[in-house]
């Protein structure tokens, strides 16, 4: 009897714990999805191509990382595409478009653009990870309390507004098995944002270091 699904899905990178995270997914052979900001895309593409190479799926988490909601047509449009772009000039070609919106800021007027684009709003819940207060404990236990098949994990790789993101990189671990544990296997997403099989694929190669300056964005209100 196949497991039910849930996926793992982090946001905000490639960060300067992308490499971290990458390789607790691989000590785990754990498969996860990655809604990238595209300023960080072109700051350290290797790292976005290398997720892609080792079977994780790479989407898109707008270019600069603003709330959809407090922006006109024109500009959500931009922020969309030009994260599209970003992923295209990194060579990782996304097999949908699909988008989350940051801070999960989606209304109806949002919805309508990106769908006249052709992009689906995957939502999800997480632990608020992007605190760095919350501890690697706290990450764990907020992400398996509320498993159910078809949930959608929403992590953060090293938050574009913080400094949070070594206690998610140590929660990884933990959180994978415990999932496992619970009877549920990782899988991926799909254009819809339903959970589907994905495998882990691996690669023989070292997982390389950041080598660009990460951007980060203030905080709201900052």
């Amino acid at each position: 009897m196949e497991r039910p699904l849930v996926a793992l899905t982090f946001d905000d990178g490639p960060s300067a714990y992308r490499p971290a995270t990458l390789e607790a997914l691989r000590g785990e052979r754990a498969v996860a999805t990655f809604f990238d900001v595209g300023v960080r895309v072109r700051a350290n593409p290797h790292l976005v191509r290398f997720a892609a190479e080792e079977g994780h799926l790479v989407l898109n988490h707008t270019l600069t990382h603003p709330p959809l909601t407090e922006l006109g047509a024109e500009a959500v449009r931009r922020e969309l595409l030009d994260a599209e772009e970003a992923f295209a000039e990194a060579g990782v070609a996304p097999p949908f478009r699909a988008v989350r919106p940051p801070f999960l800021a989606l209304d109806a007027a949002v919805s309508r653009i990106a769908a006249a684009l052709g992009f689906s709003c995957i939502g999800g819940y997480g632990p608020p990870d992007y605190l760095p207060a919350t501890t690697a404990a706290e990450i764990r236990d907020g992400v398996l309390a509320h498993l159910e098949p078809g949930a959608v994990v929403v992590l953060h790789d090293g938050a574009i507004d913080s400094s949070a993101g070594a206690e998610t990189v140590a929660a990884l671990p933990a959180v994978v098995r415990g999932i496992r544990a619970a009877g549920f296997e990782l899988g991926g997403l799909d254009a819809t944002g339903a959970v589907v099989p994905r495998a882990y694929r691996g690669t023989e190669r070292p997982v390389p270091p950041v080598s660009g300056s990460v951007p980060f964005r203030p905080p709201l209100g900052g």
